[in-house]
């Protein structure tokens, strides 16, 4: 659906991105799985993003609005995994987003998801969105690439000064080089989401530390994974205000994105709340 000045309740900043299979290629980054979970959970949602024409945007966010920056290549990425670790490297990048991009009314949008792949975004769009639910998935903006184009974890030079404009910052232990990062992230942004794979995830929030297990799965592609949480928890926690209900919702939606390849798992809210009701969690000591 092509962009409008209407109100989206929902906006995802960032790029779709080709990941490539041994048969081909699956359409993914943040703004694709992200983008489905507001399609399915029926928020009105809207994208911005930037790739070449090869990507069927608007075919893949069917449902979703979308504003899409021309650029002559799209963000490629070839995932390998080794057990649950995965060695990535970058072929190609998309142009950058800048709040320029936005249109004058999705500023205006209750929920913002800023979901980097690639250091793509631009740091007006930080603070650009004052009275919304602002929440970060902060991996791509940790990514270094190299002239093998392999991915390794960086640190993000200008992340206390943005991150004061971030309400919640969710990402995978995984992002963590060490310690710090997360003090960083404790001390400037209000909650913080840790997610740890099959031991479901940590919130930390207004100074105390909970845990929520993850749900049994069969484990087909992790990708994708802490993008449909990140959106799933910023959707219901700005529905309900509730950390505990948010964060057991995106554990459940989770669970049902890594049983099939790329985006096409991602479940509808019946789908969700019937597992949550059938509570078959992974219990770890």
């Amino acid at each position: 659906m092509p962009a409008t000045e209407e109100r989206p309740d929902f906006l995802i900043l960032g790029h779709v991105t080709k990941d490539i299979l041994e048969e081909g290629y699956v359409i993914g980054g943040t703004a694709t799985y992200a983008g489905i979970v507001g399609i399915k959970l029926g928020v009105r949602t809207a994208v911005v993003t930037s790739c070449d024409n090869d990507i069927d945007v608007n075919g893949a966010l069917s449902g979703a609005e979308v504003k899409v920056i021309p650029s002559q290549y799209s963000t490629t990425f070839e995932n390998i995994y080794v057990g649950n670790k995965r060695q990535q490297r970058l072929l190609a990048r998309a142009l950058p987003i800048s709040i320029d991009d936005v249109p004058s009314n999705w500023r205006r949008a209750p929920v913002i998801l800023l979901g980097p792949v690639a250091r793509e975004l631009e740091s007006d769009l930080f603070d650009a969105f004052p009275h919304a639910l602002v929440g970060i998935t902060p991996q791509g903006m940790m990514r270094g690439w190299g002239e093998d184009h392999k991915v390794f974890p960086i640190h993000w030079k200008e992340a206390d000064r943005l991150l004061k404009h971030v309400q919640v910052a969710i990402l995978s232990e995984d992002d963590l080089v060490d310690e710090s990062d997360l003090d960083m992230y404790l001390n400037t942004v209000p909650t913080v989401v840790v997610t740890r794979s099959d031991r479901g995830a940590t919130v930390f929030h207004q100074g105390q530390e909970r845990s929520f297990p993850a749900f049994r799965c069969n484990v087909v592609d992790a990708t994708g994974a802490g993008d449909v949480f990140a959106a799933s928890f910023l959707i219901e926690l700005y529905r309900t205000g509730s950390i505990e209900h948010a964060a057991t919702f995106a554990n459940a939606a989770a669970s049902f994105a890594i049983e099939a390849v790329g985006p096409t798992g991602i479940p509808t809210r019946e789908k969700i709340e019937k597992r949550i009701a059938e509570a078959c969690y992974i219990l770890t000591e």
